[in-house]
Protein backbone atom coordinates (compact mmCIF):
# COMPACT_ATOMS: atom_id res chain seq x y z
CA UNK A 1 0.00 0.00 0.00
CA UNK A 2 2.64 2.05 1.34
CA UNK A 3 4.51 1.94 -2.49
CA UNK A 4 1.26 2.63 -4.43
CA UNK A 5 0.97 6.13 -2.07
CA UNK A 6 4.34 6.73 -3.03
CA UNK A 7 3.58 6.37 -6.77
CA UNK A 8 0.56 8.79 -6.50
CA UNK A 9 2.56 11.42 -4.34
CA UNK A 10 5.20 11.16 -7.18
CA UNK A 11 2.82 11.53 -10.12
CA UNK A 12 1.61 14.63 -8.39
CA UNK A 13 5.03 15.87 -8.10
CA UNK A 14 5.94 15.46 -11.79
CA UNK A 15 2.66 16.77 -13.05
CA UNK A 16 3.37 20.24 -11.30
CA UNK A 17 6.72 20.11 -12.29
CA UNK A 18 5.91 19.27 -15.57
CA UNK A 19 3.54 22.38 -16.11
CA UNK A 20 6.37 24.74 -16.52
CA UNK A 21 8.59 24.43 -19.28
CA UNK A 22 10.85 27.58 -18.78
CA UNK A 23 13.63 27.96 -16.51
CA UNK A 24 13.50 29.89 -13.07
CA UNK A 25 15.74 32.77 -14.39
CA UNK A 26 12.91 32.95 -17.92
CA UNK A 27 10.26 33.27 -15.57
CA UNK A 28 11.73 35.23 -13.32
CA UNK A 29 12.43 37.50 -16.42
CA UNK A 30 8.80 37.23 -17.93
CA UNK A 31 7.84 38.39 -14.63
CA UNK A 32 10.54 41.29 -14.98
CA UNK A 33 8.88 42.63 -18.06
CA UNK A 34 5.04 41.48 -17.21
CA UNK A 35 5.49 43.80 -14.07
CA UNK A 36 7.39 47.20 -15.50
CA UNK A 37 10.92 46.03 -13.90
CA UNK A 38 12.82 48.68 -15.77
CA UNK A 39 10.45 51.09 -13.39
CA UNK A 40 11.03 49.22 -10.42
CA UNK A 41 12.07 51.54 -7.14
CA UNK A 42 14.88 48.61 -6.87
CA UNK A 43 15.96 46.32 -9.67
CA UNK A 44 19.21 45.30 -8.55
CA UNK A 45 21.39 42.99 -10.93
CA UNK A 46 18.04 42.11 -12.41
CA UNK A 47 18.93 40.18 -16.63
CA UNK A 48 22.64 40.17 -15.16
CA UNK A 49 24.31 36.84 -13.66
CA UNK A 50 22.91 34.66 -11.40
CA UNK A 51 19.44 35.23 -10.31
CA UNK A 52 20.11 34.14 -6.68
CA UNK A 53 22.09 37.74 -6.72
CA UNK A 54 18.94 39.74 -8.29
CA UNK A 55 17.20 41.91 -5.51
CA UNK A 56 14.65 40.58 -3.96
CA UNK A 57 15.52 36.68 -5.09
CA UNK A 58 16.69 34.07 -2.50
CA UNK A 59 17.88 30.72 -3.50
CA UNK A 60 19.09 27.77 -1.73
CA UNK A 61 22.26 26.07 -1.39
CA UNK A 62 21.16 23.95 -4.86
CA UNK A 63 20.45 27.66 -6.84
CA UNK A 64 16.96 26.93 -6.99
CA UNK A 65 14.43 30.20 -6.11
CA UNK A 66 13.10 29.90 -2.34
CA UNK A 67 11.95 33.41 -1.56
CA UNK A 68 10.76 36.44 -3.71
CA UNK A 69 10.12 39.69 -2.17
CA UNK A 70 9.30 42.80 -3.83
CA UNK A 71 7.25 44.21 -1.66
CA UNK A 72 6.84 47.96 -2.30
CA UNK A 73 8.81 47.89 -5.15
CA UNK A 74 6.64 49.62 -7.84
CA UNK A 75 5.54 46.44 -9.34
CA UNK A 76 2.87 47.57 -12.21
CA UNK A 77 0.73 45.25 -14.47
CA UNK A 78 -0.25 41.75 -14.51
CA UNK A 79 1.07 38.63 -12.87
CA UNK A 80 1.70 35.73 -15.94
CA UNK A 81 0.91 32.00 -15.05
CA UNK A 82 4.66 31.71 -14.81
CA UNK A 83 4.38 32.65 -11.13
CA UNK A 84 3.87 28.72 -10.94
CA UNK A 85 7.18 27.40 -12.17
CA UNK A 86 9.05 27.76 -8.98
CA UNK A 87 8.84 24.34 -7.48
CA UNK A 88 10.35 25.35 -4.30
CA UNK A 89 9.40 28.62 -3.80
CA UNK A 90 8.51 28.82 0.06
CA UNK A 91 7.84 32.41 0.39
CA UNK A 92 5.98 35.40 -1.89
CA UNK A 93 6.07 38.57 -1.14
CA UNK A 94 4.46 40.56 -3.75
CA UNK A 95 2.52 43.55 -1.87
CA UNK A 96 2.40 47.26 -1.59
CA UNK A 97 2.52 47.59 -5.55
CA UNK A 98 0.29 48.09 -8.49
CA UNK A 99 -0.20 44.57 -10.02
CA UNK A 100 -3.74 44.59 -11.12
CA UNK A 101 -6.00 41.79 -12.61
CA UNK A 102 -6.89 38.35 -11.38
CA UNK A 103 -4.35 36.06 -9.07
CA UNK A 104 -3.33 33.72 -11.88
CA UNK A 105 -4.54 30.03 -10.67
CA UNK A 106 -0.83 28.85 -11.33
CA UNK A 107 -0.24 30.31 -7.88
CA UNK A 108 -1.69 26.70 -7.01
CA UNK A 109 1.01 25.13 -8.63
CA UNK A 110 3.44 26.11 -6.14
CA UNK A 111 4.30 22.84 -3.89
CA UNK A 112 6.75 24.21 -1.48
CA UNK A 113 4.78 27.69 -1.11
CA UNK A 114 4.15 29.09 2.95
CA UNK A 115 3.91 32.36 3.27
CA UNK A 116 2.00 34.55 0.51
CA UNK A 117 1.25 38.27 0.50
CA UNK A 118 -0.45 39.74 -2.12
CA UNK A 119 -1.94 42.62 0.06
CA UNK A 120 -2.68 46.40 -1.16
CA UNK A 121 -2.49 45.96 -4.93
CA UNK A 122 -5.17 46.16 -7.31
CA UNK A 123 -6.22 42.43 -7.71
CA UNK A 124 -9.50 41.40 -9.16
CA UNK A 125 -11.85 38.16 -8.54
CA UNK A 126 -12.02 35.45 -5.89
CA UNK A 127 -8.94 34.48 -3.74
CA UNK A 128 -6.62 32.18 -4.80
CA UNK A 129 -7.68 28.86 -3.59
CA UNK A 130 -4.24 27.16 -2.45
CA UNK A 131 -3.96 25.58 1.26
CA UNK A 132 -0.73 26.93 2.72
CA UNK A 133 0.89 23.90 4.63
Amino acid sequence: MKFGTTLVVLGLIATVFAQCVITEEEALMNMYVALGGDSWTDNTNWNTGDVCTWYGIGCNIDGYVVSIDLSNNNLVGLLTDDIGCFPYLKSLQLNDNEISGPVPDAIGNLPSLKYLNLDNNLLTGPPARHPLR
